[in-house]
């Protein structure tokens, strides 16, 4: 079950994250944990060169989460591009018995039903994470 973690700070989206993993039946296999506000070009890159219905073209991460947990952290920072094929893939997971992970765990600092509500995320790629909703209460650290 796909998982959203929205608000908080980096760190404890992190937390909540390897928790949900630790804590299931697929704590055997890896997390991969990714920050697309961070590593947006790789991830990016990875997603535009798969298309549904291949498999030699699955983005890295996707991969080397297989049978675990893959994290996806400042996921409101990914383009409408990104967001299609993110949704694609996580369709194809769905979909397929080849390589997938067990779990998407999704972070943003946002709520992205804000978001969705004018048209900045896509509301499929919403739908399909917001399984699971774990609010974070707003970082009190350097507010002065």
């Amino acid at each position: 079950m796909n998982v959203l973690v929205v608000g908080g700070e980096t760190a404890t989206r992190a937390e909540v994250a390897e928790a949900f993993h630790r804590e299931s039946p697929l704590r055997s296999g890896p997390l991969v944990t990714i920050d697309a506000g961070r590593e947006a070009g790789p991830l990016l890159a990875a997603l535009r060169g798969w298309t549904s219905g291949t498999t030699s073209m699955i983005p890295v991460a996707y991969a080397a989460a297989e049978r675990g947990t893959l994290f996806i952290d400042s996921i409101e920072r990914l383009d409408p591009e990104a967001q299609r094929r993110l949704r694609e893939l996580i369709d194809h997971a769905v979909e397929s018995t080849a390589v997938r992970p067990g779990r998407f765990v999704a972070g943003s600092a946002e709520d992205l039903g804000d978001a969705v509500a004018t048209g900045a995320f896509s509301a499929a790629l919403y739908d399909a994470l917001d399984k699971v909703r774990i609010e974070l209460p707003a970082h009190a650290r350097g507010a002065a």
